[in-house]
């Protein structure tokens, strides 16, 4: 993930939830993990002054490797539902292991995360099927079509078919009129899109998106943050 964010991208984050606040909150280690910024959106804060329960709670999270290399040391952090929650640092951090171990695609050395309440490790399905996640790396069927692909991706994590929600996603992505063409025929903002549409094919409560604004150009930029 890079380090590197547009002003406008901060604004926009902002804009989407009519903050009433927007804060840095200080990670416990000085490193490696840099620092995380907790922007407040719909839902995080509410009238009476009171937060919302946790959608996602990190209980000091460690991911060492066999080289001794520790990627991220014992991180701690609440996300509220509602709650827009930006992870920054310089690359190689460990921005993108915190979000592979939240997802459960990279085994946490200790520590502890509950997603709405479902432990990872113990309850991996249920908290599996929380959670959407559109990866730095375009990885798509590229003989697929656009509407198999998502069709496909939500019936992995067992929801039943919905093709009223699917068309609905599509041309909220502005894919619909692509929903026959094979992946390999579109361009890469159009491919990011995909990859968006497939995180979101099984309604999940939480949403990661890992530099899903990487490669593409400015106009498709702004059309996604305001999507």
């Amino acid at each position: 993930m890079e380090s590197r964010f547009e002003r406008d991208d901060f604004e926009r984050i902002a804009d989407l939830g009519n903050a009433q606040s927007a804060h840095a909150v200080a990670s416990r280690q000085a490193a490696p993990l840099g620092l995380l910024l907790s922007l407040a959106s719909v839902g995080r804060v509410l009238r009476s002054g009171a937060y919302m329960s946790s959608i996602v709670s990190v209980a000091a999270v460690t991911k060492r490797y066999k080289s001794g290399l520790i990627a991220i040391d014992a991180v701690n952090l609440e996300i509220a539902k509602g709650e827009i929650f930006a992870l920054l640092g310089p690359n190689g951090a460990g921005k993108t292991t915190l979000i592979g171990v939240i997802c459960g695609i990279v085994s946490m050395t200790s520590g502890q995360i509950l997603v709405d309440g479902h432990d990872i490790a113990r309850e991996y399905r249920a908290a599996r099927s929380k959670v959407g996640l559109v990866p730095q790396e375009i990885a798509l069927d590229i003989f697929a079509t656009v509407w198999n692909t998502v069709r496909f991706s939500r019936r992995l994590f067992g929801r039943g078919a919905n093709d009223a929600y699917i068309e609905l996603l599509l041309r909220d992505l502005s894919l619909w009129e692509k929903r026959d063409s094979r992946v390999i025929e579109l361009s890469g903002g159009m491919k990011r899109r995909v990859m968006i549409a497939k995180a979101l094919s099984h309604e999940p409560d939480v949403l990661f998106l890992d530099e899903p604004t990487a490669g593409v150009d400015v106009n498709l930029r702004r059309d996604m943050w305001a999507l």
